[in-house]
């Protein structure tokens, strides 16, 4: 039924883009139609397999909060506790602690505030996981010092365990704090399999699957050991890009978006209901720097989740396209970056054009989505409370059939895009279709005609050379409150 939908939809689009598709930003759907639209893009997502690496650092608290908003999205095999070069728990004798925030902070918040909020959860999406389910695959890890990673622990065992299972990959595993946890994992099968007529298959099998997002790189194990041993692991160091996101926001999120952070916002969006009712805002000084009253402090590690939200963007295909979890320049086989010159590599830092300023801006490939993320994950905030699905928003659906998401063209060919839209809530959507010129590699602008509408165009420059890409973004708002945003992606590959 579902796909007999959109094929329906997709068949009762207006001849007149200019009318009838800009209203309705695409072809208006009955409520029957719209709800099996919605349910056939959710039954098409992948739920990305996950494990989680925390330090318990007080903007790790606050990631945690949102991530556990996530769960539904994500399926989630691990999460667990690691040191850092800011935070570790000591031996009790021999190693003093510092900054240690222990090691029960992620069952409190799980027991307390999440499994308040699951009977509201689970009205909005069936696919939460239970309280009890995520307690038991929590981990300590390798927490005694930092880069710590002499021996097996609970955590390294389990990544272990799940980077050789059979399950399909990938498997991501989210460092917020120091990779040392991930290293010992890699190092037991190291130690187990190296020399072994197994070796060559287990090395291939983990390196295909693994995926490690590291943000800041807060220990050398990534350098000494991981690099040096297992180059085939695809990596991505987020080592700036979460800035607008983390305690530098004030000096990192153009003003007009600095809303979304700002205390009454936060108030009236954020801190609240059973899960976040305790989500650490100001007053506070953190990271060095002074928070006033209910303002954003920091969630530095959550562009690691970011990658996995199954927005359309695309961005978990590669790490170059760009999404909700910034940019990112591919500098080895296996390896993406925002800052080359951090791991020796040549190229320049990443940037997107920022419209507050003309210029280009390290943190604007993160900052961009500010106002989608915020209202995102203030929609679900309300789920905690909401008591029917009906007096909550939820995510409209945006849809380009998947045959004309990746489509060749030539220079001066006229190419005609096409999407449809739907919301589960009744609400009316506004769309725009726009070139994302830096995720692309063809260097100029193109002009859309139609971009309001459902069935835009555009004429491919004639200056267009074999094998440049153009990337279009289909994005979708509704009217609900908050207002909630998803998109498709087009790339279009010059023949």
């Amino acid at each position: 039924m579902a796909a007999a939908t959109v094929a329906a939809l997709l068949a009762q689009a207006p001849a007149d883009a200019a009318t009838t598709a800009s209203r309705w930003c695409g072809p208006r759907t009955s409520p029957g139609a719209a709800s099996a639209l919605s349910e056939a893009a959710s039954a098409a997502q992948h739920r990305p397999r996950v494990i989680i690496s925390s330090d318990g650092e007080i903007d790790d608290q606050a990631s945690f909060h949102r991530f556990l908003l996530y769960t539904n999205d994500l399926d989630v095999e691990g999460i667990t506790l690691s040191s850092s070069r800011f935070h570790w728990a000591g031996n009790g004798s021999t190693i003093p602690a510092h900054n240690w925030r222990g090691t029960t902070w992620t069952t409190d918040m799980i027991n307390g505030g999440y499994a308040r909020a699951y009977p509201e959860l689970v009205r909005h999406d069936r696919r939460y996981p239970k309280p009890a389910d995520l307690v038991a695959i929590e981990r300590v890890g390798n927490i005694e010092n930092v880069g710590d990673m002499a021996a097996d622990t609970p955590a390294s065992d389990l990544m272990k365990r799940k980077l050789l299972d059979d399950e399909p990959g990938p498997l991501w595993l989210d460092v917020w704090g120091g990779t040392n946890t991930v290293a010992r994992a890699l190092k037991s099968i190291q130690d187990q399999y190296q020399g072994t007529p197994e070796w060559p298959f287990v090395y291939r099998k983990v390196s295909d699957k693994a995926v490690i997002y590291i943000i800041l790189d807060q220990d050398t194990t990534y350098k000494d050991y991981i690099a040096e041993n297992w180059p085939d692991v695809r990596v991505i160091m987020n080592n700036e890009q979460f800035e607008p996101f983390a305690y530098k926001w004030k000096s990192r999120v153009p003003g007009a978006l600095q809303t979304y952070f700002q205390g009454p916002w936060m108030t009236e969006n954020i801190v609240r209901g059973p899960l976040n009712q305790d989500y650490p805002v100001g007053p506070r000084r953190a990271g060095g720097v002074d928070f006033g009253p209910g303002e954003f402090v920091s969630e530095g590690d959550s562009p690691s989740f970011f990658q996995h939200i199954p927005t359309g963007l695309r961005s978990a295909e590669d790490p170059a396209l760009g999404g909700w979890a910034g940019r990112f320049v591919q500098v080895g086989p296996r390896l993406w970056t925002d800052k080359p010159s951090y791991l020796g590599r040549p190229g320049d830092q990443v940037t997107d054009l920022n419209p507050d300023t003309g210029q280009k801006d390290k943190s604007y490939p993160q900052a961009r989505w500010t106002a989608d993320l915020q209202n995102d994950f203030a929609a679900r905030v309300d789920w905690t409370t909401a008591d029917r699905y009906d007096q909550a928003n939820h995510r409209p659906v945006a849809y380009v059939p998947p045959g004309l998401r990746d489509i060749g063209v030539k220079p001066g060919q006229t190419v005609h895009l096409r999407g449809v839209t739907a919301d589960p809530d009744g609400n009316t959507r506004t769309c725009t279709w726009w070139q994302y010129q830096e995720a692309g590699s063809y260097p100029g602008v193109v002009t859309l005609t139609g971009a309001t509408g459902g069935h835009p165009s555009f004429v491919v420059p004639e200056d267009a050379k074999r094998g440049q890409r153009i990337h279009i973004v289909f994005q979708v708002t509704d009217t609900g409150t908050p207002p909630l945003t998803s998109y498709q992606r087009v790339i279009a590959t010059v023949r």
